[in-house]
Protein backbone atom coordinates (compact mmCIF):
# COMPACT_ATOMS: atom_id res chain seq x y z
CA UNK A 1 0.00 0.00 0.00
CA UNK A 2 1.39 3.39 -0.92
CA UNK A 3 0.37 6.94 -0.03
CA UNK A 4 1.78 9.52 -2.43
CA UNK A 5 1.72 13.27 -1.72
CA UNK A 6 2.57 15.78 -4.44
CA UNK A 7 3.76 19.26 -3.53
CA UNK A 8 5.45 21.82 -5.76
CA UNK A 9 6.26 19.19 -8.39
CA UNK A 10 7.90 16.82 -5.88
CA UNK A 11 6.47 13.59 -4.54
CA UNK A 12 6.76 11.96 -1.15
CA UNK A 13 5.80 8.29 -0.99
CA UNK A 14 5.04 6.30 2.15
CA UNK A 15 4.95 2.62 1.26
CA UNK A 16 3.68 -0.01 3.69
CA UNK A 17 4.43 -3.69 3.15
CA UNK A 18 3.13 -6.75 4.93
CA UNK A 19 0.67 -9.58 4.49
CA UNK A 20 -3.07 -9.96 4.25
CA UNK A 21 -5.44 -12.78 5.11
CA UNK A 22 -9.03 -13.37 4.10
CA UNK A 23 -11.75 -15.50 5.64
CA UNK A 24 -15.13 -15.40 3.97
CA UNK A 25 -15.61 -11.71 3.20
CA UNK A 26 -13.35 -10.65 6.10
CA UNK A 27 -10.00 -8.98 5.45
CA UNK A 28 -7.07 -8.72 7.87
CA UNK A 29 -3.97 -6.71 6.93
CA UNK A 30 -0.75 -7.01 8.96
CA UNK A 31 1.79 -4.26 8.22
CA UNK A 32 5.47 -5.09 8.83
CA UNK A 33 7.50 -2.27 7.24
CA UNK A 34 7.18 1.42 6.34
CA UNK A 35 9.44 3.06 3.74
CA UNK A 36 9.45 6.81 3.07
CA UNK A 37 10.96 8.20 -0.12
CA UNK A 38 11.17 11.52 -1.90
CA UNK A 39 11.38 11.01 -5.63
CA UNK A 40 13.78 8.09 -6.06
CA UNK A 41 15.63 8.75 -2.76
CA UNK A 42 14.76 6.51 0.20
CA UNK A 43 14.57 8.68 3.33
CA UNK A 44 13.81 5.97 5.89
CA UNK A 45 12.86 2.32 6.28
CA UNK A 46 11.42 1.24 9.61
CA UNK A 47 9.40 -1.61 11.14
CA UNK A 48 5.73 -0.66 11.39
CA UNK A 49 2.60 -1.91 13.07
CA UNK A 50 0.28 0.54 11.27
CA UNK A 51 -3.28 -0.69 10.96
CA UNK A 52 -5.45 -0.34 7.86
CA UNK A 53 -8.96 -1.64 7.22
CA UNK A 54 -9.36 -3.25 10.64
CA UNK A 55 -12.55 -5.31 11.04
CA UNK A 56 -13.30 -4.86 7.36
CA UNK A 57 -15.27 -6.77 4.76
CA UNK A 58 -14.57 -6.86 1.05
CA UNK A 59 -16.37 -7.54 -2.23
CA UNK A 60 -14.80 -8.12 -5.66
CA UNK A 61 -17.16 -7.30 -8.53
CA UNK A 62 -16.55 -6.31 -12.16
CA UNK A 63 -12.81 -5.74 -11.71
CA UNK A 64 -13.32 -3.56 -8.63
CA UNK A 65 -12.36 -4.27 -5.03
CA UNK A 66 -14.60 -2.59 -2.46
CA UNK A 67 -13.50 -2.56 1.19
CA UNK A 68 -16.08 -1.59 3.83
CA UNK A 69 -14.58 -0.63 7.19
CA UNK A 70 -14.84 1.80 10.10
CA UNK A 71 -12.45 4.68 10.69
CA UNK A 72 -10.80 5.40 14.04
CA UNK A 73 -13.97 7.18 15.25
CA UNK A 74 -16.25 4.26 14.29
CA UNK A 75 -17.76 5.96 11.22
CA UNK A 76 -18.56 3.63 8.31
CA UNK A 77 -16.15 4.07 5.39
CA UNK A 78 -15.71 2.56 1.94
CA UNK A 79 -12.67 2.35 -0.35
CA UNK A 80 -13.01 1.24 -3.97
CA UNK A 81 -10.03 0.11 -6.03
CA UNK A 82 -10.15 -0.42 -9.80
CA UNK A 83 -8.06 -3.02 -11.57
CA UNK A 84 -5.41 -1.57 -13.87
CA UNK A 85 -4.35 -3.64 -16.85
CA UNK A 86 -1.70 -2.49 -19.34
CA UNK A 87 -1.85 1.08 -18.01
CA UNK A 88 -5.61 1.27 -18.58
CA UNK A 89 -8.26 1.44 -15.88
CA UNK A 90 -10.83 -1.26 -16.49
Amino acid sequence: MADVTYKNGNSTTVQYTGKFHTKGDGLNIVIAKKMVSEGSNVISTDPSNAQFYTNSAFVVDNYKLTINYKDNTGAAMKSIFSMVLQDKVI
